[in-house]
Parts: C-alpha cells; structure tokens; sequence
C-alpha cells in the first residue's frame, strides 16, 4: 500500500535537489521582492494570463470569485485582508458581503494595482 504524500516535501531528494542546482542557474532560486516585483508584475500580464488559464481549465463549475463566496461563508462583519491582491478582481465580488466589513488589499506591484478589473 503507498502512503499518502502529506507535504511538497516529500517529493524532495537529495538527488533531485544536486540535479536542480545543476541544471537551473542559482539566479532563479533566490530574488528579491523588488526583482520579482519588477521582472514579472510590471504589468497586468502574469495576472492575465493566471485567471485566462484559470478559466479556461478549471473543472469546477463555479467561478473562482464564486467559490471564494460560498467557501467564506461571509455574514456581512469580517474584515479582511488579502495579501497579493493584484488589481482586486475577486475582492469586488467580495465587496457586497461585506456590508459591515472591511477590505484591506496589499500588493508589491504598482503595476497591478493600478490596473482595471476585468470589465
């Protein structure tokens, strides 16, 4: 009988790990959050392309703004808080919920956050 896989760790050996420092140059193990933030969210394009693949192959019939809804399970007074928000889509279908509530949005990328939602 196999055991479950508990964790990403588990798929981690030494000998993958030394084929991974081989194979993939140090500078793409490690940046800064200014690199990242500059190199891949200097625009809405890693984003688009996120919710497009999203869209495109999800096998729940929900939509994810939809599943993010009935999986809160809101009543109308939280406050919340969402880190790597990006331009805030989903945190508009989350805005009527929260009638008494708060919406706190954090993103490194000015890029992003001044970018419109989907329209």
């Amino acid at each position: 009988m196999r055991r479950p896989v508990t964790s990403r760790t588990d798929f981690r050996t030494p000998a993958l790990d030394a084929l991974a420092k081989e194979v993939i140059p140090e500078r793409h193990f490690a940046f800064s959050m200014e690199t990242a933030r500059d190199r891949f969210f200097n625009d809405t394009r890693m984003l688009d392309v996120k919710r497009d693949v999203h869209d495109r192959f999800r096998t729940n019939p929900t939509s994810m703004t939809g599943h993010v809804i009935d999986n809160l399970a809101l009543t109308g007074d939280e406050d919340l808080l969402d880190l790597g928000c990006g331009n805030a889509f989903v945190l508009e279908h989350l805005r009527p919920h929260l009638a008494d509530g708060t919406i706190t949005e954090f993103d490194v990328a000015p890029a992003v956050l001044d970018a419109p939602g989907p329209g």
